[in-house]
């Protein structure tokens, strides 16, 4: 990605770099909102709401996360059930359409910048839905047992009939089998 996608004040971009986990690389960083869409933003002493797309996660800052009182919200690329940009008179409007076990719901990004808005929406349709290995961070489907990019280990297997288990499993629902290994990590 361009770094010119990345638009991070130097004294957000070092609050920020402190919840990057390692190999996690931020692709698209802007902020939104009214106040936001001023051109001397950067120049500005407040801090403003922030949308980073990392290659492994969406996170979503708002302002006060910056002063210490606000939490951060972040959910991976899986969860995306769909994305959209509109056109507005400043800027763009990006939403961003997410569902989990515990319900839908849409975020909105009101005037968002149109470039990177247009490039986060690219590379967000381009990941919904997707699994990541959580090694290297490239997409996987969710049959695989390694990762064919990096060779981890992405799910284990019954020692007595070989279909793939989850990690909290005690029993294959396959062949019945049971032991201490069963779903563990080998």
């Amino acid at each position: 990605m361009e770094k010119e996608l990345i638009k991070l004040r130097p004294e957000d971009e070092k609050k920020i770099k402190k919840i990057i986990e390692e190999k996690e690389e931020i692709l698209v960083a802007f902020p939104y909102g009214k106040e936001a869409f001023d051109k001397s933003w950067s120049n500005q002493p407040v801090t403003f709401n922030h949308l980073i797309i990392t290659n492994k996660r969406v996170i979503i800052l708002k302002k006060e996360w910056f002063q210490g009182e606000g939490e951060m919200q972040d959910f991976p690329f899986e969860v995306i059930s769909a994305v959209e940009l509109r056109d507005q008179v400043m800027g763009s409007t990006l939403l961003i359409r997410t569902e989990t076990e515990s319900g839908n719901y849409e975020w909105t990004f009101k005037n968002s910048p149109k470039k990177e808005g247009e490039t986060a929406t690219a590379f967000l349709k381009k990941m919904m839905g997707k699994a990541l290995c959580p090694r290297c961070f490239k997409p996987i489907k969710a049959e695989f047992l390694f990762c064919p990019y990096c060779k981890s280990r992405l799910k284990n297997t019954c020692p007595f009939c070989g279909q793939s288990l989850e990690s909290d499993w005690v029993i294959c629902p396959y062949c019945g089998g049971k032991g201490q290994n069963i779903g563990k990590e080998v």
